[in-house]
């Protein structure tokens, strides 16, 4: 009877040592991923004809030309002149062929911007350093922030001339800017 008890005793204790339950286990794990991304941004249409203007005179645009971030990521965007062709951005409009450009990006906004809403103290005016990509400086809302674009949002671009009060020619000139959308990084 004793070995029949140590038995079953030995079987109970094997038995019950098969149902003991540990504590769970957690790990954590991180994943990492890199996406590679496109910057894009184009617009419609790719230029503005300000027509016949009187020299010392300034203008803007009657209609927007419309930004659209065509890219997979979120931009900023700046902007430059990248060729004034005889006249010079550098120069003040008292000076022959001096000019001064701007412009004001708004969301979808399709109303037009006075004149006097084109402002220094908020960058919309290009670069007076020259011409170039050494010199680009951010294209900037009404408020004077930059414009940051999601993917397949858009923006309406706005401009004014300020025509030099003196030109070397009265040949039409082609003034080209040059817009940089810059990848937002987190």
């Amino acid at each position: 009877m004793k070995k029949i008890i140590k038995i079953l005793f030995g079987f109970c204790i094997l038995f019950s040592q098969r149902f003991i339950f540990a504590a769970p286990v957690t790990e954590e794990i991180e994943t990492r991923v890199v996406p590679v991304v496109t910057t894009s941004l184009i617009s419609a249409p790719t230029y503005y004809n300000f027509g016949n203007l009187e020299v010392a005179t300034s203008s803007n645009s009657a209609t927007a030309l419309e930004l659209t971030n065509d890219g997979t990521v979120g931009v900023k965007v700046e902007k430059t002149i990248w060729d004034d062709d005889g006249w010079d951005i550098t120069k003040s409009t008292d000076e022959i062929d001096g000019f001064n450009l701007w412009s004001i990006a708004k969301s979808t906004e399709l109303a037009r911007p006075n004149i006097s809403d084109f402002e220094t103290s908020k960058t919309h005016n290009f670069s007076k350093d020259g011409v170039g990509s050494a010199y680009y400086n951010n294209l900037t809302d009404d408020t004077g922030a930059q414009i940051d674009l999601d993917p397949d949002e858009k923006a309406n671009l706005w401009l004014r001339i300020d025509l030099p009060a003196k030109v070397t020619t009265g040949s039409q000139q082609r003034i080209k800017v040059k817009l940089k959308a810059i990848s937002n990084s987190n």
